[in-house]
């Protein structure tokens, strides 16, 4: 039995990162401490350009979420989803004449805003996208604070000869974890020319603990040279904005930020793009191979991850363990479709937190298939056999 772990930025908490409401809070406060680039990186005109315009568009969602009941709050997800929309329309990158009739009324409110007026909608949404990449990934830097809580994914590791590590989480506290315990993993980056590139046939090679981000991650950058093909680098250096290949020519990061997705259902797009169309291949093979899936962390909003999972559930002797405190109301909180697992019987709860107490013993006795899957394993079995002997009967 092969086991697999899906796990979201819940587990990064005790870390020291910050959680969505926090890091709400940051982005429309304007707090976030920024660092001046060049070339095509964020200017504070820019940053500030982009947060008028975040402010500006906030209401709509909140009328959204008002005609449909939403409790939540809105948070830079949303605000990022609706914005990328505005921005895909206006470049013509995803035609949606659905979003027309906003448009319109948001061109309209741009030409009545002091400190927007005069700016074309195409660039201040840019801004905006930018802006909030930015934030995410300056309030998820840093070495995590402390990482005791996660000791039993290390146990998971070292019990378990393969082992698939989804995660969602843009931040490195998964890295510094398993390289502080001695862990190797495969992340789909192999050393190339003294650097940490990309290399998709590295991700398709499935064995050992393997660790998929769905998400990208703060130290993934995009980069150009003047006869190289564009590459994605791993790198944890400052300074990094120009660099020169193994034949002494430039090269220069395309994005002035690391690659992240973020948002809510455009996710589903960017899943086939870049990297991320290899990472989520990946990650339907994880599933594919494995019968056990430990979740932790994750707040069941990722539309594609949820029906990837709920599929999965639907073939035969599948299990599942959710570690949260309070299952019930991350159930409610969650997207519907995953509301379809609490009517199989192989999905078990542990009610805690990702924490110094939850032992790999405790995970793997949740995960063991019940009398009923054993009884029903034997039969399919002795049915296979019965067929297979009556075949083999027939034969001339």
């Amino acid at each position: 039995m092969k086991l697999s772990l899906l796990l979201g930025s819940g587990i990064s908490l005790k870390a020291g990162k910050p959680c969505i409401g926090a890091m709400n809070s940051s982005i429309l406060d304007g707090m976030v401490q920024h660092q001046e680039f060049v070339g095509n990186f964020a200017k504070a005109d820019d940053r500030s350009d982009g947060l008028a315009f975040i402010k500006l568009v906030i209401p709509y969602i909140e009328k959204f979420h008002k005609a449909f009941r939403i409790t939540k709050d809105v948070n830079y997800e949303d605000i990022f989803y609706l914005i990328s929309q505005i921005h895909d329309q206006e470049n013509r990158e995803y035609e949606n004449p659905g979003i027309e009739p906003l448009i319109d009324a948001v061109k309209q409110q741009l030409a009545s805003a002091p400190e927007l007026n005069g700016k074309q909608l195409i660039d201040v949404s840019r801004k905006a996208c930018e802006y909030i990449r930015d934030c995410v990934w300056r309030l998820l830097a840093g070495p995590a604070t402390g990482t005791e809580h996660l000791r039993v994914i290390a146990d998971i590791c070292r019990a378990n000869k393969d082992v698939n590590i989804i995660t969602l989480n843009h931040d490195t506290v998964l890295e510094e974890f398993l390289e502080s315990h001695g862990i190797a993993y495969n992340d789909g980056f192999t050393h190339l020319n003294g650097e940490k590139c990309f290399d998709p046939a590295s991700v398709r090679n499935q064995s050992g603990v393997m660790l998929i981000k769905l998400h990208g991650s703060i130290n993934w950058f995009r980069r150009h040279g003047d006869s190289s093909k564009e590459t994605v680098f791993k790198t944890g250096k400052r300074g990094f904005e120009r660099t020169e290949n193994a034949k002494g020519e430039n090269q220069w990061l395309v994005d002035g930020y690391p690659m992240l997705l973020i948002g809510n259902h455009n996710k589903i797009l960017e899943y086939t793009t870049y990297v991320f169309s290899h990472l989520y291949c990946a990650f339907h093979r994880a599933l594919e191979e494995s019968d056990r899936l430990m979740i932790c962390g994750y707040g069941y909003c990722d539309k594609a991850v949820n029906s990837r999972v709920v599929e999965w559930m639907l073939e035969k002797d599948k299990s599942i363990v959710v570690v949260h405190r309070d299952p019930d109301k991350l159930m409610a909180d969650g997207r519907p479709a995953m509301q379809a697992l609490n009517s199989y019987p192989s999905y078990k709860q542990i009610r805690k937190w990702m924490e110094p107490s939850l032992t790999w013993d405790e995970i793997r006795l949740a995960l063991e298939p019940s009398a009923e899957t054993l009884l029903r394993q034997k039969v399919n079995a002795a049915l296979d056999s019965a067929i297979l002997a009556l075949q083999q009967q027939k034969l001339p």
